[in-house]
């Protein structure tokens, strides 16, 4: 990123677009052995730290998507808390949902078990300058499409998507497709930052 991040507080008034933050917690966690939704940091949940981290930046609040039969830990007063719409699809299928119902244009969309997720990034995304669909941060030359802005508009592709079984990437064959730029937006209506 050619600029720095502003000095943006977690604990700031929502400022920029309106968004709801998004976390999903319904994945089968085969690879952990262990439900990452109770995944704990300094004796507390990972979940319940990240949905505190997000509230005061998003003016939706923040929801929480789980699988129907998933136990979740208790989260912070006001978490909106929703069964996936698309079961077993992954994470296309929980963005599918946040973005869905959502109350806000856009979503930040994260995972449950990201515990040094960045309240500044949220904040600088979330206030980019941008009519984009979708804003997604660039680290190390891969995309971090599980720490991005989604907006309505990105409903029909990933429905799309969906119906022809896709998954979750922002490359390849499927209809998300973001562009990095050097600084300001080129006014394409699908972006990357890099961070």
């Amino acid at each position: 990123m050619s600029e720095p991040l502003p000095d943006t507080s977690p604990t700031a008034a929502p400022a920029g677009r309106e968004i709801t933050g998004v976390i999903l917690a319904g994945g089968r966690s085969r690879r952990m052995g262990a439900d990452k939704a109770f995944l704990a940091l300094g004796g507390e949940p990972v979940l319940a730290q990240l949905v505190r981290r997000l509230a005061p930046l998003c003016s939706g609040g923040v929801t929480v998507v789980r699988r129907e039969d998933q136990d979740l830990p208790d989260l912070p007063e006001g978490t909106r808390v929703e069964v996936d719409l698309v079961a077993d699809h992954g994470a296309l299928g929980g963005l599918y949902t946040g973005l869905t119902l959502a109350r806000t244009p856009a979503i930040f969309l994260a995972a449950c078990d990201m515990p040094l997720l960045s309240a500044k990034l949220v904040a600088w995304l979330r206030d980019l300058p941008s009519n984009a669909d979708v804003i997604v941060p660039v680290r190390n030359q891969r995309l971090e499409p599980l720490h991005a802005l989604y907006g309505t508009g990105c409903l029909a592709p990933i429905k799309a998507a969906l119906d022809a079984g896709a998954r979750l990437e922002l490359t390849g064959s499927t209809p998300i497709r973001p562009q990095t730029f050097p600084g300001a937006l080129s006014g394409t209506r699908v972006a990357s930052a890099s961070a």
